[in-house]
């Protein structure tokens, strides 16, 4: 059985954060695949490329990187659509991710990310193996 970590937005256009975001998770995660998942017609969005547009933007960024799938049905949907409950989780094992933050101050908002989410810290050093997507700070 493979394991399929979904990666959804307007990607109006996708960029380079997201390419790495999903990187890093699916390594992090040890997925077999990352499922790029367009959306259609948010409602709390406006002026978006059309979606076949964005659809091939997808595609083109995808093309050729191992375990990188686009996933369109969301784009058929009719009408605004909204966000899904991410699918029930598996117990997740804990990986070893080094703290990106430091401890908040008394009384201020956390900047713990929420359950299921991965911090990420920009300009982390890849081995040879990964697909290379780096931030070109």
């Amino acid at each position: 059985m493979s394991s399929v970590g979904i990666l959804g937005g307007t990607f109006n256009p996708i960029h380079l954060g997201h390419l790495r975001a999903a990187e890093e998770v699916r390594d992090v995660e040890q997925l077999d695949e990352m499922w790029f998942v367009p959306a259609a017609l948010p409602p709390h969005k406006e002026g978006l490329l059309a979606s076949e547009h964005r659809l091939r933007m997808v595609e083109l960024a995808v093309a050729g990187v191992p375990g990188f799938r686009v996933s369109p049905p969301e784009l058929y949907r009719p009408g605004p659509t909204c966000p899904r409950p991410p699918p029930p989780r598996a117990p997740a094992r804990t990986p070893a991710i080094e703290p990106t933050t430091t401890p908040p101050a008394a009384n201020a908002p956390s900047t713990t990310p929420a359950s299921g989410q991965v911090a990420l810290r920009s300009g982390v050093q890849r081995s040879s193996t990964g697909s290379g997507f780096r931030n070109a700070m």
